[in-house]
């Protein structure tokens, strides 16, 4: 009664392999221990790194390390100094030539070992359990597993009396061999305890061959840099003239674009086809640009107003108002000014026909309009 077998053990050769690769005849003992000390010492070296396995393969004196982690930067280092500093350590450690790999875990949530030291860092840090268990179920679940069984025995919550908490979510059938179950356990040292955690994960069923996560991660690796490559190629067969027109291209490379001509876009205000010179001179019906306003404050548009104060228009040299360079167009222009049928201002008459006048100081009348006939 009560005999449990380990899920990973119970499935190696059938479709899980083993985390050190190699054969001896004579050492073996020394061997064992020698990769046993290699793992104790880089899972605590890289403690913040998220280790989630280190498999250990032997080709006759040389030994590779291979490193499965969550954070390959704090492995690596800037310019890959921690990686070389790990080398050298393994080194003097075991007295053999030893090679590092670094090998990135795509999906955290789906890593049993992973979960599990997650679990123990939230425990150790005074979180509840029932709701650090019920967070990594949840996100492990909406990562795509199948089921997960979280196991924590221990001190829960502090209490007097150890106890054991279990929860599960999904299916995690232990006795199907075909089933791809990982399996890991981590520890909580808590101030008031030990506190154990046991993390079941079930990815779904495998039915040929074997789960090796080295294996995997090697054909990812290589599947991307043949991707990679492919679309390297793709690029330099296709000729610079095939490339199609972006969108609002220039003509001819650097300057100006279609339908303009230094101003602004054809279609504009005033209905120009052709746009604006770089002049500044009005073409068909648009707005002039620059110094458009007339000077000496008056406005010539039908109907003038005189200025208050009765201040009469800038003259130039020859006697006639200062008109803008825009609204010129070849010789000196008058203000476009409205007309009468006696060539005189149009202005607004009174009740009689005389605009009531508001005499100024200086004899000329600013006209204001009233309804009466005589002045304000």
């Amino acid at each position: 009664m009560g005999q449990k077998v380990h899920p990973v053990g119970m499935r190696l050769g059938i479709n899980r392999t083993w985390k050190s690769r190699w054969f001896a005849k004579k050492n073996y003992a020394e061997l064992l221990k020698e990769d046993l000390t290699i793992r104790k010492y880089v899972t605590t070296k890289l403690a913040r790194a998220g280790i989630s396995e280190v498999i250990i393969e032997r080709k006759a004196d040389k030994v590779v390390v291979n490193v499965r982690t969550a954070r390959p930067g704090i492995v690596i280092g800037r310019k890959g100094i921690e990686v070389e500093r790990l080398n050298k350590e393994l080194e003097h450690l075991t007295s053999r030539d030893i090679r590092i790999n670094i090998l990135e875990v795509k999906r955290v949530e789906l890593d049993a070992q992973l979960v599990a030291e997650h679990i123990a860092k939230q425990l150790e840090s005074r979180m509840g359990f029932r709701r650090a268990v019920r967070k990594a179920v949840e996100s492990t679940m909406r990562m795509g597993a199948k089921g997960i069984k979280i196991r924590c025995a221990g001190r829960l919550g502090g209490s007097e009396m150890s106890r054991v908490q279990e929860h599960h979510e999904g299916r995690v059938p232990l006795h199907t061999l075909r089933a791809d179950i990982d399996f890991a356990k981590a520890t909580a040292r808590t101030t008031h305890g030990a506190v154990g955690v046991k993390v079941w994960i079930f990815k779904g069923e495998k039915l040929d061959g074997m789960i090796d996560s080295l294996e995997e991660e090697k054909r990812s690796q290589k599947s991307q840099r043949d991707s990679y490559r492919g679309r390297r190629d793709d690029r330099s067969d296709r000729g610079r003239g095939d490339r199609p027109p972006r969108r609002g291209a220039r003509s001819g490379g650097r300057g100006a674009p279609a339908g303009r001509s230094g101003g602004r876009s054809s279609g504009g205000r005033g209905g120009s086809s052709a746009g604006r010179s770089g002049s500044g001179r009005p073409t068909g019906g648009t707005k002039p640009t620059g110094g458009t306003k007339p000077t000496g404050g008056t406005k010539p548009t039908g109907g003038t107003k005189p200025t208050s104060g009765g201040r009469p228009a800038r003259r130039t040299g020859s006697g006639k108002p200062a008109s803008s360079a825009g609204a010129r167009q070849g010789g000196e222009s008058k203000p476009a000014v409205k007309k009468s049928g006696e060539g005189k201002p149009a202005v607004k008459k009174s009740g009689e026909g005389k605009p009531a006048v508001k005499k100024s100081g200086k004899g000329k009348p600013a006209v204001e309009k009233s309804g009466t006939n005589e002045g304000s």
